[in-house]
């Protein structure tokens, strides 16, 4: 909050209002009360989930790896094209 009130030009910002310092601030706070319920929760309550690394089966497929195959754009290749005609 210093940095960003005070920094300027050093910083590249400019001063934020009162009121969203304050939801920055309450923010923070909610950031720290959420990480403190999650510390103190029973460990039994994250059984169900796996957090097992080792390698997958030849072939297999995660969600990870499908999403990243389907998310990349491939232009189409003109030579190629000029092949076929």
């Amino acid at each position: 909050m210093f940095m960003v009130e005070v920094g300027g030009k050093a910083v590249k910002c400019f001063p934020l209002t009162k009121d969203q310092n304050m939801f920055c601030l309450l923010f923070g706070a909610g950031e720290l009360i959420w990480g403190l319920l999650i510390k103190y929760t029973p460990l039994k309550w994250y059984q169900c989930i796996s957090l097992d690394e080792s390698p997958l089966e030849e072939g297999a497929t995660t969600l990870t790896s499908a999403l990243k195959r389907s998310s990349v754009m491939r232009r189409p290749d003109p030579k190629a094209e000029n092949m076929k005609k």
